[in-house]
């Protein structure tokens, strides 16, 4: 190789190796502004999070009106008023026969006032009815947040619980999305005889991942997985095979996970559970655990 062969050999080696380093320069920048948007991104999250869990607080509801057979009440706690509402069974006061109670706990899009309709179908099936609601939701006053609700829902049972036609030995909750993962905390703070989880996740760290954030950054956790695997007690859970907000296959593992645990899946069901073309097995499906699971007598047929 003649001398001027050899320094265009050395001539395009340069040229190469520029052109290689301009690459890896452009690539850094490029991978660099991608991670500053992510981060960006992330943070958005971690600031508007609690805003997007709890978007039900921008409802308001109407001024309280008394309602035949249901109770207000209120606490007054961190300078904010937490309300709940509660349906004692009209024939255990008249027998002075204490009944089972059934905490209900609706989604976060929710107020305590859309699930007034559960009362009648809880009552028919032998039980006391308490709704928690959230703070900063309808007439409840704050701030929301897993402790603050979880916390609130723990005082109200307790009220419950010391009422007469209470039986304190027979306690079901029923949570539905978000509201399940309420229970599934508040279980591990006042186990109950039976749980229900509709349309539940298993926590809202894995919830997150789908939003590609590390579940690390989220403030309330509501990891119902790890309560349902510490538990031995009637896990009933229920979920439509459409559902577009949480996952079907979280309802699988949530029964997976638990030690005695019944699924009922509506094929063709969404987040928004009964169908109201399964409305009739729904409620079916719920007395039949309830049974099963002895907070109840069995319907006579």
């Amino acid at each position: 190789m003649g001398r001027d062969d050899a320094s265009q050999v050395d001539r395009d080696a340069g040229a190469h190796r520029s052109l290689v380093g301009r690459l890896a320069t452009r690539l850094a920048r490029i991978a660099m502004l991608v991670a500053g948007f992510y981060l960006l991104y992330l943070g958005t999250l971690f600031a508007l999070q609690r805003s997007m869990v709890f978007p039900g607080q921008e409802r308001t509801s109407r001024a309280w009106t008394a309602r035949r057979g249901i109770e207000r009440w209120t606490r007054d706690v961190d300078g904010a008023e937490a309300e709940a509402l509660y349906a004692p069974l009209p024939e255990a006061i008249r027998t002075r026969k204490p009944a089972p109670l059934l905490v209900f706990v609706h989604g976060n899009g929710e107020l305590v006032d859309d699930d007034l309709g559960v009362i009648p179908y809880y009552h028919r099936l032998g039980f006391n009815v308490l709704l928690p609601e959230y703070r900063g939701y309808g007439r409840s006053t704050g701030s929301p947040s897993q402790a603050a609700i979880v916390d609130d829902a723990a005082y109200f049972l307790d009220r419950a619980l010391a009422r007469d036609e209470v039986d304190a030995s027979r306690v079901v909750y029923h949570g539905c999305s978000l509201g399940g993962g309420v229970v599934g905390a508040l279980t591990a703070r006042r186990e109950p005889q039976a749980l229900i989880l509709q349309s539940t996740f298993t926590s809202l760290r894995d919830m997150a991942s789908g939003f590609y954030a590390p579940g690390f950054l989220v403030r309330d956790p509501f990891d119902t997985r790890s309560v349902v695997s510490r538990l031995d007690i009637p896990v009933l859970v229920m979920f439509g095979d459409r559902d577009g907000v949480v996952p079907p296959d979280m309802g699988r593992q949530l029964a997976h996970t638990a030690s005695n645990a019944r699924v009922v899946h509506f094929p063709h069901g969404g987040h928004m559970l009964p169908p109201t073309a399964a409305l009739q097995r729904y409620w079916s499906a719920i007395a039949d655990f309830l049974s099963t699971a002895r907070v109840r007598k069995p319907t006579t047929r």
